[in-house]
Order: structure tokens, then sequence, then C-alpha cells
């Protein structure tokens, strides 16, 4: 009930972390809001619940939404749930078209936490030359998503990745450097050097020899610890404020007992006893 967007936002995101299904249960019901900014926040924190009704509460909102950025988000969420009617949703979203390929870049991200093998043929058309460049790297960061922890395919992603060193277009490159920092394959470094050394541009040369560099010294997996364990105490803090506020709305839901009876109570007492 508060009229903050960004308090309502939390708020979702409390929830979502919490995990229990009246929680699920809660955001459901407010996904009617008219505050995209909210809705958005909504349907983030119903990704985190992996079973078919956040699931099938999320189709609406991925298949159309006011809100290209609503829109975008419930597919990516859409794809966390890991429930298997949400293939054929985010396979429909990676071809429309939006502003900035918002929608698209969505569908991507939610193709890579479904984690379905028929997602690649999606997330490899996405990545090529031709596109906008926010879906472009949108597909890369999937497919490296997709690969880590898959040897055959992780090969095969960073080879590609590297090949998208080259790109003609500026953003094509810096997405496939994201993408091969994401990837975590020390065996990308070597390119990266080379892309270090010969590229033009002064932003690329940095970033490249940065993320070679974090790649052979293992830098990326300690960032990913330190995060992790920023993201847990972050958790644990948006816990504690949210039972800290059930309480307060419990204690004013509480029944109170009528004036009117107390009145007559306090009446009785004082009278003498026949």
């Amino acid at each position: 009930s508060d009229p903050f967007w960004g308090a309502r936002a939390e708020m979702a995101a409390a929830l979502g972390e919490n995990g229990s299904l009246h929680s699920r249960d809660l955001l459901i019901k407010a996904l009617g809001t008219k505050d995209h900014k909210v809705r958005r926040a909504l349907v983030r924190a119903l990704g985190q619940f992996q079973d078919e009704i956040a699931a099938k509460a999320l189709l609406p909102l991925a298949r159309k939404d006011p809100s290209y950025f609503v829109e975008g988000e419930a597919n990516a969420a859409l794809g966390a749930t890991r429930q298997t009617l949400a293939f054929d949703a985010l396979e429909r979203a990676v071809r429309k078209e939006s502003h900035l390929d918002v929608i698209r870049a969505g569908a991507l991200s939610g193709l890579a936490r479904l984690r379905d093998e028929r997602a690649w043929p999606l997330l490899r058309a996405c990545a090529a030359p031709g596109g906008k460049p926010q879906g472009r790297i949108a597909a890369m960061r999937a497919m490296a998503a997709m690969a880590r922890g898959r040897e055959p395919q992780r090969f095969d992603v960073r080879q590609e990745l590297e090949r998208y060193l080259y790109d003609a277009n500026f953003f094509a490159k810096f997405g496939a450097m994201m993408a091969l920092e994401l990837l975590d394959e020390p065996a990308a470094a070597l390119e990266l050097e080379r892309i270090g050394q010969r590229e033009v541009d002064g932003r690329i040369r940095m970033n490249a020899r940065d993320i070679a560099r974090a790649l052979r010294e293992g830098k990326s997996k300690g960032e990913e610890i330190v995060r992790l364990r920023g993201d847990l105490e972050k958790l644990r803090e948006e816990r504690r404020a949210l039972e800290d506020r059930v309480a307060k709305l419990e204690a004013l839901a509480a029944p109170k007992r009528p004036r009117t009876q107390e009145r007559r109570r306090a009446a009785s007492k004082g009278r003498p006893k026949r």
C-alpha cells in the first residue's frame, strides 16, 4: 500500500527472496498494478519461484504488456522458472521487435536461464551480424551463460565469441568481451591479449587486457564469491526488514475491542452487587 514505487519494488524483491508460497501468491495478486516500475519488480521477483503457478502467472505479461521493459523482464523471469511451458513463449518473444531490442534481450536471458537445448539455434542466430547491437549482446551473454559447466558447448561458444571480437560493430566487440568474461574460460585470454595489442580503439584494448588478466589469474571467480557474499548479506537484511514490517502490519490489523463494550464493562464493574 506504500504509494512510493521504490518501496513497493523493494517489498516485491523481498517477497521473491523469501521464497514462500504465500509470498508467491502475494506477488501474483499484485501483478495488476498500474505502475510499470512496480510491475517490473513483481515479475522479476516471480522468476525466483520455479513452479508452474508462477510461470502461468507470468505468461500473459510475457506475451504483451504496455511497457516494453515489463514484457522483457517477464520473459526473463519466465525462463527462470525452469518450466517446460516457457520455451514456446520465449521462442515467440525472441522474434518480436521492440525499442532497443528490450523484449528480445529479455527472452534471450530467459532462454539461458531455462537451459533448454533447443535454444542454441535461436541464440546463435540472434548473435550473428545483422541484428541490433542490444539483441546481439544479449544473445552472446546467453550463450556464455548456457555453456558454463558444459564442456562440449563451452569450447564451441568460446571459439564463436572469439570471432566476434573482430566484428565490425563496436558494441558487438564489447559484448563478445563481456560474454567471454562471463564464460570464465581461461583459454580465451590468449585471443583477448591479441585484441589488447592490435585493436585501434583504446577502450577495447584496455578492457580486453583487463579481462584477459582476470581470466588468467582467476580473479573473476574470486570477485564472484565476494559478490555472492554481498548478495547473501543483503538478503538477510531484507528478510529482517520484511519480518519487521509484517509484524507491524499484523499488529495494526489485530482486532480491537469496541469502545462501547469497554464502557459497558467498566460501568458494570462499578455497580454495587445485589
